[in-house]
């Protein structure tokens, strides 16, 4: 009933950990970092841009809002300011043009300027790429922003995107790493994001009152003291038969599969498993006592999810009466599953003859398993080859089609074992043996001609003259009247003009009846 994976979000509890106390209210500043690169054209930019816009509307008017677009260089496109005017701020953001190249280093030197002309108690920049940067002083930069008091999360979008440096930066950041292969998740991240920051920080949403209440004017009256009461009288255990204790369950960070999701609304199961969050986990249940209940985090383009509460069996208790319950698991679930299967690997197929060779080029940059990787090739309509495929060295593999086999293309899928991500690369076959060693089956044509009442010749017959790119026009000869014709009717023309008299045209009298007088 509780997490079997010990590194799947949730730990044991640190014993000796300390309970900081949390200031009320603190101001906080929220630094957008944009792609703008060349390959963040489209589609990509244009949900990054309404994100921005989403993070912003969480914000309380009184916080501070910046953005920066950066490619191999860095603009501020929103100065850090109050962030009351969101038509001013859609309108800069919808500014921003895709060019260029990719460099984090640029975004990250940005976001120390603009922060070392604040002073706020809770700094936070919110990365989003499609690309990947060369590492250079990332991570060194990160190091010496987190000692000016500034945390980093990332947003990888789509399947190309450095997800070992963006996750490296939010480790080292002290914030969170989200992927987003599906692109339309990204204005959703941006908002569970910039929710988390001010519940976590305990600074206020947009809506709430001012950081400092007004005083009360003087001479204005003061409202009475309440009375103490009196505690209340324990239950008669004749009366009231003592009940089996549950664990209550609230909502910790925003989540999208707790939309619509109300875990107040359920008492909770019977007991749950002591564990604590992990530092690079996304917590979003927890007992009303604080401890950790339920938690996802990210590795690679996967999500893992670990629960400490029993969602079934005798310790689940009320948990499986939760009106939600339903809704809760089925939103997990499609949010643990990716949208489409990503392409993690590149596949370079080529074929020499029957001999399939495969290089294969993990995107991850992850090693090789030591037994390699799972390697299938299936022929023009499906059919799975049985092929015995051979590791020559990393990354390299061969595999022959046998020389009776009708297959014309290789279709190659390459898996990496038990983990998610896979590759698909496909080449052309070489000719058949029947064509490629022995010619053509003069014997079946044979048969054929036989049955057809033909022959087969191996070489032309004497006396055809084949011409090649020989193009035969073909026209019809007049009929042999034709010509008696055309002289008949010149002739009667001849006539008519030249003696008129003898050969009158005929006249409506003449076929009326009406004589006509020469």
């Amino acid at each position: 009933e509780g997490p079997k994976d010990p590194d799947a979000g949730l730990k044991p509890p640190d014993p000796d950990r300390k309970s900081t106390e949390r200031r009320e209210a603190p101001s906080l500043g929220l630094l957008l970092l944009i792609d703008a690169s060349s390959s963040m054209t489209g589609q990509n930019l244009r949900l990054a841009q309404v994100a921005a816009v989403k993070a912003a509307e969480v914000l309380n008017a009184e916080d501070r809002l910046g953005v920066v677009a950066f490619n191999e260089g860095a603009t501020e496109v929103i100065p850090m300011a109050p962030a009351d005017d969101l038509p001013f701020i859609r309108d800069q953001i919808s500014r921003i043009q895709a060019e260029g190249g990719t460099d984090f280093r640029a975004a990250l030197e940005a976001a120390r300027e603009v922060f070392a002309a604040e002073r706020l108690q809770v700094k936070h920049c919110i990365l989003l790429s499609d690309g990947k940067s060369a590492p250079g002083r990332v991570l060194t930069l990160v190091r010496e922003l987190v000692k000016e008091g500034v945390t980093i999360s990332t947003v990888g979008v789509g399947f190309q995107h450095d997800v070992k440096m963006l996750s490296d930066i939010a480790a080292e950041g002290r914030g969170k790493y989200q992927g987003a292969p599906d692109v339309t998740e990204v204005p959703q991240i941006f908002t569970v994001e910039a929710e988390r920051i001010v519940q976590q920080s305990g600074a206020r949403r947009r809506g709430d009152p001012p950081r400092t209440p007004p005083a009360p004017e003087r001479g204005a009256p003061q409202p009475p003291e309440r009375s103490p009461t009196a505690p209340p009288a324990a239950p008669d255990p004749e009366v009231a038969p003592p009940r089996r204790k549950t664990v209550p369950l609230r909502r910790a960070w925003p989540a999208a599969y707790l939309k619509g999701v109300r875990p107040e609304s359920t008492p909770g199961p019977f007991a749950q498993h002591k564990a604590e969050a992990r530092a690079d986990a996304w917590l979003a249940l927890k007992t009303e006592a604080g401890e950790a209940a339920f938690a996802h985090r990210y590795a690679g383009f996967g999500r893992i999810a670990a629960s400490a509460a029993p969602f079934d069996g005798p310790s689940a208790g009320p948990l499986a009466e939760w009106d939600d319950y339903a809704n809760f698991l089925a939103q997990t679930v499609r949010f643990l599953i990716p949208a489409e299967r990503p392409e993690r690997f590149l596949v370079d197929v080529t074929c020499d003859g029957r001999e399939i060779r495969l290089r294969v080029r993990d995107l991850e940059e992850s090693p090789e398993p030591p037994a390699g990787y799972a390697v299938e090739i299936r022929d023009e309509r499906g059919r799975l080859l049985p092929l015995a495929v051979e590791r020559l060295d990393a990354g390299f593999y061969r595999a022959t089609a046998p020389p009776d086999d009708p297959a014309a293309l290789a279709d190659v899928r390459v898996a990496a074992r038990g983990e998610p991500g896979e590759g698909r690369g496909a080449a052309p076959l070489g000719p058949h043996f029947e064509i490629e060693g022995r010619g053509a089956d003069l014997a079946g044509l044979k048969r054929w001609a036989a049955a057809l009442g033909g022959e087969v010749r191996a070489t032309p017959p004497d006396g055809v003259d084949v011409v090649p790119d020989a193009h035969e026009r073909r026209v019809d000869a007049p009929p042999p009247w034709l010509p008696w014709l055309l002289a008949a009717l010149a002739l009667d023309l001849a006539l008519k003009r030249f003696r008129p008299g003898e050969f009158p045209a005929t006249t409506r009298g003449a076929r009326d009846g009406v004589g006509r007088a020469r």
